[in-house]
């Protein structure tokens, strides 16, 4: 079992982990390493999940890699492994591997294995013991070719060879002082992948989880919170790549509230516990909240208002220049962003919640004292009557009224989105479209209020294109007036409702 944490490094920083205070009196071992990764032209081996490659080391000397499907929270990965000394590079020895390894390539055509891409690196490793902890960090610095395409590598991965996974982490936020790591979650071979067209990145969505009565709470929370972490750097890569598409910051935050909303169902156990990196965990979502707003209003308000305005008798449409000045800034403000995921202080929390996962369980015994049922219909039954009360007189609140009831409607919808397995409820789908159609209900207002104040700041800054944000500001705020008086369609529905945790 194969298990190694990984981060990733700018080439120009290779000289500070050389000199990192950690690795500075170990004397470091050197290797060339070129790997070829093989594969079907179906890529059958990649479907299940399986990395197969052959290592050369030196000159004379074949290592062949068998990896099944890798178990992964983020940063850290499990995956079983087998290794086996063969004869040379040309093609995959099956004859070497163990019944268990081959069990795995059961039905994959092996006479249509072939090399499907290589990696080259330079590989510089140093070996730490502490008592009966030992690990292998290792700085790969290197590439990925695939036809006539190449991605450049340059990272550190720390192996464990023995003791407790703790120790990894351990070692990353010692290097993370003095090196500024940051977050990769695709291996090797994803880029590989990725690379010859095998892999394609797209936005992706949260996973459903469901649960069962003679669960704990820490297993519930675990997995809430294991689940929305895979979520978060499965749209990093995207995010990394393709700058104008707004869904990957979006999912993105979508899994770091989920985050937070394990973080409020862990809160509400009769003995909770402490989370050092909560305070970290609400800045950096604050953080992403402004190019989350220039997004909203670029891809979705926008397009809607300009049409409008030149439905208007007598108007002339937006200027060119007002529309590349909005588009500007909102790149502008997603590479500030980008900057923000690839900080050191990015990289330090991704680490605590990782390694808060991992040591969560010593206190399962103590969450798992109460009644699972009992703890989720409180949960559930505290958020609905924080929603009734935030959602009475509607067409009479303020914005920041409406605001907290679209929130209070957020952490209804998530807690009933989570917890309704626990329960006899036969569709659970329909009670959580309500409470979306809801926040959509209120969001509408909210985005625009929030849209208006950005074109506010914009014309502050753009005196030329002034004029044509002032007609942006006023038709949002006309639609703003008219829809918060109206009376909420889907309030009226869900508060009728029949609710699934007050009938078991």
């Amino acid at each position: 079992m194969e298990i190694e944490l990984k981060l990733a490094l700018h080439p120009r920083h290779i000289s500070r982990i050389l000199d990192a205070s950690l690795l500075r009196k170990i004397k470091p071992q050197r290797q060339h390493l070129r790997s070829i990764y093989f594969d079907t032209d179906t890529f059958q081996l990649k479907q299940r999940g399986i990395a197969l490659r052959i290592r050369r080391i030196g000159k004379k000397r074949w290592i062949q890699t068998l990896k099944a499907e890798a178990q992964s929270t983020g940063t850290l990965t499990y995956r079983p492994e087998w290794e086996a000394v063969v004869k040379n590079d040309t093609h995959p020895d099956f004859t070497v591997l163990s019944k268990e390894a081959i069990d795995l390539l059961a039905g994959i055509e092996l006479e249509q294995v072939a090399p499907v891409f290589v990696t080259e690196f330079k590989r510089t490793t140093w070996f730490l013991k502490n008592a009966d902890n030992q690990v292998e960090i290792a700085l790969d610095t290197g590439a990925i070719t695939a036809n006539d395409l190449q991605q450049e590598v340059c990272e550190v991965e720390f192996e464990l060879k023995s003791g407790p996974a703790e120790f990894l982490f351990d070692l990353a936020e010692q290097l993370l002082q003095q090196v500024p790591l940051f977050v990769e979650p695709q291996s090797k071979a994803a880029r590989g992948y990725l690379l010859v067209g095998a892999n394609t990145i797209k936005p992706i969505k949260a996973s459903p989880i469901l649960f069962h009565a003679d669960q704990s709470i820490t297993d519930i929370y675990c997995c809430i919170i294991a689940t929305a972490l895979k979520q978060l750097l499965a749209n990093m890569p995207g995010y990394f790549r393709h700058i104008d598409n707004p869904e990957y910051l979006h999912q993105i935050r979508v899994a770091l509230r989920r985050i937070r909303s394990g973080l409020a169902l862990l809160q509400s156990t009769k003995q909770p516990i402490a989370i050092p990196w909560n305070k970290s965990l609400r800045k950096i979502m604050q953080e992403l909240n402004e190019a989350r707003d220039w997004d909203v209003f670029e891809h979705e308000i926008l397009p809607d208002l300009s049409k409008k305005i030149t439905s208007i008798p007598g108007h002339e449409p937006i200027q060119q220049a007002t529309l590349t000045a909005i588009h500007d800034i909102a790149i502008k403000i997603r590479q500030r962003t980008h900057k923000k995921l690839h900080h050191v202080e990015f990289t330090a929390l991704i680490l605590a919640i990782e390694r808060h996962l991992i040591a969560l369980p010593s206190h399962a015994e103590i969450m798992a004292k109460e009644h699972i049922q009992q703890w989720a219909a409180k949960i559930l039954e505290d958020r609905w009557q924080a929603l009734h009360q935030c959602c009475q007189s509607l067409t009479t609140q303020t914005a920041p009224e409406r605001h907290q009831a679209r929130i209070a409607a957020k952490k209804m919808r998530y807690a009933a989105d989570t917890l309704f397995s626990l329960f006899n409820c036969k569709n659970p789908q329909r009670f959580t479209k309500m409470l979306a159609d809801l926040q959509d209900e209120l969001g509408y207002t909210n985005d625009r209020r929030v849209s208006s104040r950005l074109l506010q700041q914009l014309a502050q800054k753009i005196g030329p294109v002034a004029f044509d944000l002032g007609r942006l500001s006023g038709v949002l705020e006309i639609e703003t007036l008219q829809r918060e008086h109206k009376p909420s369609d889907a309030w009226r529905s869900l508060s009728r409702m029949k609710l699934f945790w007050r009938t078991t």
